[in-house]
């Protein structure tokens, strides 16, 4: 179905129920002329309306079987309309689903048990930005999927709901109520995944982003996952001993967040305290000046002191070597590809060559980019998505291949399809997508495995890890 046409089908759907209300609020009205000396203001009578399409979408749901949802909306009632406020014709209605709840709740003493997190395709939504600034990202999507589903399922269809016609996704929700969807992709943006948080959700979701909170619903779909490139640093890492693990961080909210999850991970996996984590992991900020940073990090401005109080006694110049700190086993940068570019020059500089560098970057440059910048990059080992790798082994430096991420959100769409029905949801396992190797972990996570990538004196080699 066309998604134009689709929306004014929905909205015909509205006008019909209201249409069906009119002779209910009629007598509510009527009664209420009775009972009262004044009769209803508009505010009233548009309240009551809404009462009776809320009452009308739960008897429609109780008729359907659906428990979760007569709660859902009785709920909506219960919260928006006080009963002293509703005429005795609606109260009455709203006790007749009450009891049939509490038939239900007796004839399953356990209560109703959670739905797991699967995937319905008989009626399937997409909630995307298909006008705006995002609107090439969202209709790339939307046709991959459209496209995926032609070649292994064509008699599954999907519509779609343009997210940027609305201004929060508490808005976009009503609607989606009101269609009922057995399964949403999206949304895209970051902000409207953030406010699924603030939602009751009961229809399982498929995020195109990421988001701090957990919901048995909502899963997400990124293919730079700062999640998924920390476990594989965490990985990396193995179960050695470390005395002292520095971390360098930028001022944006991804590389603080990164840093927060690695010491998060690395608790987990060790079943550490986190009062242990902080001795092992320190955090150092880098602002616009990479040698300064690196020069509280090794300590070196210790031994200038030294050298500037002894030449002070002694009154003459003094040759010498800086001494730095020896308890260094790593280097972790989470920071811009020209920043990370200087790190290792600056270990040799302070002759901590053995002292090996990470680079997980804040911010993925465009591929043209971090291409013209290899012949400055020293012994470096870099984790990057797979789909980036990808593009850095195919294209040369003579564009931008790569810029806020245009170019793979067909591959986004593609890879969703395949994740939903080729995955089994409920247990670990994995597939192979247009992204890279997609997995599901013991917590019912999605990751896509990142590469790890050496980077020296203007080559750069996938490892085998």
């Amino acid at each position: 179905m066309n998604p134009v046409v689709s929306f004014i089908a929905n909205s015909l759907i509205l006008v019909l129920l209201a249409i069906i209300a009119r002779p209910a609020i009629a007598v509510t009205a009527q009664s209420i002329a009775v009972d009262s000396e004044k009769g209803p203001d508009f505010d009233q009578q548009i309240q009551l309306i809404d009462a009776e399409i809320w009452l009308l979408k739960a008897e429609l749901a109780q008729k359907n079987g659906d428990v979760v949802r007569v709660k859902h909306y009785l709920e909506k009632i219960d919260v928006l309309f006080s009963s002293n406020r509703l005429p005795n014709q609606f109260i009455s209605r709203i006790e007749q689903l009450k009891h049939y709840l509490t038939l239900i709740d007796q004839a399953s003493p356990s209560g109703p048990k959670n739905i797991p997190y699967r995937f319905a395709p008989h009626r399937m939504l997409a909630l995307l930005p298909m006008t705006g600034l995002f609107a090439q990202a969202g209709q790339e999507i939307y046709q991959a999927m459209v496209t995926e589903f032609q070649l292994i399922a064509p008699q599954y269809s999907i519509e779609v709901l343009d997210t940027n016609i609305y201004d929060s996704m508490q808005a976009v929700w009503e609607w989606v109520e009101l269609y009922q969807p057995s399964f949403i992709f999206g949304p895209l943006q970051k902000d409207n995944v953030h406010q699924l948080a603030s939602l009751k959700i009961d229809i399982p979701v498929l995020a195109f982003n990421e988001a701090a909170f957990s919901k048995p619903y909502v899963k997400f779909l990124t293919p730079h996952s700062s999640l998924s490139l920390v476990q594989k640093m965490v990985s990396l890492m193995g179960n050695g001993v470390y005395r002292r693990v520095m971390v360098l961080t930028d001022d944006s909210t991804r590389s603080k967040t990164m840093y927060q999850q690695l010491l998060q991970t690395w608790a987990a996996e060790q079943s550490l305290e986190d009062e242990v984590v902080a001795q092992i992991f320190h955090q150092q900020s880098v602002s616009s000046h990479v040698d300064k940073a690196m020069e509280k990090v090794v300590q070196g401005d210790q031994s200038e002191i030294r050298r500037n109080w002894l030449q002070k006694i002694l009154q003459t110049s003094v040759h010498y070597v800086p001494r730095t700190r020896g308890d260094i086993d790593m280097i972790i940068s989470f920071l811009p590809y020209d920043s990370a570019m200087q790190v290792t020059p600056l270990l040799a500089y302070y002759q901590l060559n053995h002292v090996p560098h990470y680079w997980v970057p804040s911010k993925l440059p465009a591929t043209g980019e971090l291409i013209r910048s290899l012949p400055f990059w020293q012994g470096t080992s870099a984790i990057f998505p797979s789909y980036y790798t990808k593009f850095l082994n195919t294209k040369n430096d003579d564009k931008d291949y790569l810029n806020n991420q245009v170019g793979i959100f067909p591959a986004l769409g593609s890879s969703a399809i395949k994740a939903v029905t080729r995955l089994s949801l409920e247990q670990p396992n994995a597939i192979q997508t247009e992204l890279g190797i997609l997995s599901l972990d013991a917590m019912g996570r999605l990751h896509l495995s990142p590469d790890l990538v050496w980077i020296d004196k203007g080559g750069f080699e996938k490892l085998d890890y």
